[in-house]
């Protein structure tokens, strides 16, 4: 089945990660992480609580690799079932670095598979498939980057139709001073949707994505080793979000947002992770349209080796 094939794929990277780590050559990460959050306002949801794990590899600066693994379960109100979801994701990414060119030239492709006991079909059987090319110079003072995602969803019975999101994600990464101590990061996200049953009567949706990363010089443990705010302005629906190696599968249309994130060292090879988020959505009632808040919290600890 579609599942254990995936899982004989994470294992097998996780088997290539273990035997390659003696060659000098040869990078790794290690991610768990735990996260939790609260609906303000959702007329259905309640909570969301969710723990996962993904590995990186990567190899000189030619070749890497990515796969992890996430279960999720929301809380509802009003006595219905907890809902429970598993992601699945991988992705790979080669460099092709010019003669004599000071910068790079990264194509990635990522896939996410999202299943659910959905009861109402509307979130269950995602499929999506991400290609993209990046450029990259090397003193990090210029990224320009153009991502494709094609998400499939299962056929709703109580919806007519399947349904497939197409997005596409222009970004452009700018450092402020140099050596990219401080770095501005903007993405747009453009989702189409050929069923606008399932996608709360939008066609097409946009949103602008800005991202400010400072990088401390510091020694000390208190002082993170970054800090980064995010603020998303517009309208996305179905989102996948490659930062985050995540699918918002729920038909639920995100309208602003904002996060902030920093990274502590604990140890020469272990850190904290810290991310907090607020979101505000509009979710589709039985009476017209409601809007809400999410707020969440995701703790990770990143080892490297």
């Amino acid at each position: 089945m579609w599942y254990a094939q995936l899982f004989l794929g994470m294992a097998l990277a996780v088997c290539i990660a273990v035997t390659a780590s003696a060659a000098d050559k040869f990078s790794f990460q290690l991610t768990p992480g735990y996260y939790s959050g609260r609906y303000d306002g959702s007329k259905y949801r309640d909570r969301i609580q969710g723990a996962g794990a993904n590995i990186e590899g990567q190899f000189a600066a030619r070749w890497g690799f990515a796969a992890g693994y996430e279960h999720t379960r929301i809380k509802y109100k009003l006595q219905l079932p907890v809902y429970r979801q598993n992601a699945v994701f991988l992705s790979s990414h080669v460099s092709y670095i010019p003669q004599h060119a000071l910068a790079s030239y990264i194509f990635s492709l990522d896939f996410h598979s999202v299943n659910d006991d959905d009861g109402e079909y509307s979130a269950d059987d995602a499929r999506v498939i991400a290609p993209q090319v990046s450029y990259q110079r090397d003193d990090n003072s210029l990224y320009l980057d153009l991502g494709y995602a094609d998400s499939r969803y299962g056929t709703n019975p109580y919806i007519s139709g399947a349904l497939r999101i197409q997005q596409w994600t222009p970004t452009l990464g700018i450092a402020l001073t140099r050596g990219g101590a401080n770095w501005l990061k903007l993405r747009g996200y453009f989702n189409h949707s050929d069923n606008r049953l399932r996608s709360q009567n939008k066609k097409d949706t946009a949103a602008l994505e800005a991202k400010y990363m400072y990088h401390p010089l510091s020694s000390y443990k208190l002082v993170p080793q970054f800090f980064e705010a995010g603020v998303l302005v517009g309208e996305r629906i179905y989102t996948v979000d490659r930062d985050t190696a995540s699918v918002a599968n729920l038909a639920d249309l995100e309208k602003d947002g904002m996060t902030l994130s920093a990274q502590w060292r604990l140890t020469k090879s272990l850190n904290l992770l810290v991310v907090g988020s607020r979101s505000q959505f509009r979710e589709q009632t039985y009476t017209g349209y409601n809007d809400y808040f999410q707020k969440s919290v995701w703790l990770g600890l990143v080892t490297r080796w």
